[in-house]
């Protein structure tokens, strides 16, 4: 018998500001995500900016792991977002 794991649901908390918004502080939203296999954080963040909340807003170029514009603190690390593996998370 083939018994199939359910995708896993992420839990993605982003902290959002936006500087050139006088009423606007730093603040964290939080947004589920369902996990697709070999997700990387930056297909989940697209996830996000396409199906919850166009307004989030990063940096990305090459979504190779090669100029570095998509890298952020995940967890209280440095890393890409496109190399960072959902799973590993």
């Amino acid at each position: 018998m083939n018994k199939e794991k359910a995708p896993r649901e992420l839990t993605i908390n982003i902290l959002r500001f936006d500087p050139h918004d006088p009423d606007d502080f730093p603040h964290m939203e939080t947004f589920e995500v369902e996990e697709a296999d070999g997700m990387t954080l930056f297909v989940a963040l697209n996830e996000i900016r396409e199906h919850h909340d166009n307004s989030l807003k990063f940096d990305f170029v090459c979504r190779a792991g090669i100029c570095g514009s998509c890298s952020m603190l995940v967890n209280g690390r440095p890393t890409l977002a496109c190399r960072t593996l959902t799973a590993k998370l």
